[in-house]
């Protein structure tokens, strides 16, 4: 066997031995499970780490919540589940359910402002009131 052929066989076996172990990255496995229920609209004090609990079907491995402000009052709570063992319900309705703290900074008096919850594929959308001098009201 030539050298170029031996090299070009030892890259090939390496890469099948790679991508026959485990998952590869963890961008191969993100799942997002759908919502076990819609919360209502939610009352927020201004300019304060909360948390907002968010009710995911389980999928049969850990839910983390990835918060992304969007700008312009709008808020999305993105379900990750990074397992390539885990498997979501076919059918959301009455799936058992975890409950999947969101941790963000919430905005300032005076504005419209939406949760965007991701649900499988879709979104749903919370209102959101900031409002001095009140506990929160979310989850």
């Amino acid at each position: 066997m030539t050298r170029a052929r031996h090299c070009t066989a030892v890259l090939i076996l390496a890469a099948v031995a790679y991508l026959g172990t485990g998952c590869g990255s963890s961008n191969d496995c993100t799942i997002t499970p759908d919502l076990a229920s819609i919360p209502g609209p939610c009352t927020l004090p201004p300019q304060t780490t909360v948390t907002v609990n968010v009710q995911w079907c389980n999928c049969g491995a850990a839910t983390v919540c990835k918060v992304t402000d969007e700008g312009q009052g709008v808020f999305q709570l993105e379900p990750q589940v990074n397992s390539c063992d885990a498997s979501c319900p076919a059918n959301p309705t009455g799936c058992p359910s975890d409950f999947v703290p969101c941790i963000f900074q919430s905005p300032n008096v005076g504005n419209d402002y939406h949760l965007y919850l991701i649900s499988g594929e879709s979104f749903q959308s919370v209102p959101m009131t900031i409002v001095s001098g009140v506990s929160s009201t979310c989850g």
